[in-house]
């Protein structure tokens, strides 16, 4: 083998560790990237169902407020009721003493 045949070989053999380098520059951030896209889509996907999970609870707490105090609601009409009733019943007992026709406070 003579010295031009040897630095042709070098050559081709440059030229290819170059392309080669090249492709593995461009490939290895590609892949870098696929593996981030996929596990922020993991995490998106999680923390939808967190959110989902979440607004069900608040949902839920809710009804069981509106429940409530519909409950209270009721209770505090009966009340009332029962208020109107030991007023009428005090007015037949005690009678007024002023002209109005109302008890002073």
């Amino acid at each position: 083998m003579n010295e031009l045949n040897i630095n042709l070989i070098l050559s081709i053999i440059a030229i290819l560790s170059a392309a080669f380098a090249v492709f593995k520059a461009v490939k290895d951030p590609d892949a870098k990237n696929e593996r981030s896209v996929v596990l922020l889509k993991e995490q998106l996907n999680t923390e939808k169902m967190v959110t989902a999970e979440t607004v069900k609870t608040i949902q839920n707490c809710l009804h069981t407020v509106e429940i409530k105090q519909d409950d209270i609601i009721k209770n505090q009409n009966l009340l009332a009721v029962s208020v109107g009733k030991l007023e009428t019943i005090i007015d037949e007992r005690i009678p007024r003493k002023n002209n109005q026709g109302k008890r002073p406070k």
